[in-house]
């Protein structure tokens, strides 16, 4: 059984136990964000990156490579690569709404 299986499982267990309503697994559009992290939490995941709101598709791209510079290349670890990444968003965009939304959940 692969990783998403797992998920789809432990959340629409989570999911069933609170109550929640759901005709999909993703994106967890009819579900409770504490849900949908509980089931990663379930799964093993250490950490969760989120987004508050819909950050524009160019602003993401952008975000996730160099989170993934940040991280896999420069060997920060996950909590410092994205607080670099934030710094680093925030020096090349001045619209906080194209790359503040992002927020890493422990």
């Amino acid at each position: 059984m692969d990783g998403f299986s797992i998920v789809s499982i432990l959340y629409r267990a989570v999911s069933i136990k609170r109550g929640i309503a759901t005709k999909g697994i993703f994106p967890f559009k009819n579900a409770s964000t504490a849900a949908s992290f509980a089931a990663f939490k379930i799964a093993g995941a250490k950490y969760l990156m989120m987004s508050l709101w819909q950050v524009p598709d160019e602003e993401t791209k952008e975000f996730m490579i160099s989170f993934y510079k940040n991280w896999l290349i420069k060997k920060h670890s996950i909590p410092n690569a994205c607080r670099k990444t934030q710094q680093e968003m925030r020096n090349r965009f001045e619209d906080p709404y194209k790359w503040a939304g992002f927020v890493l959940v422990e």
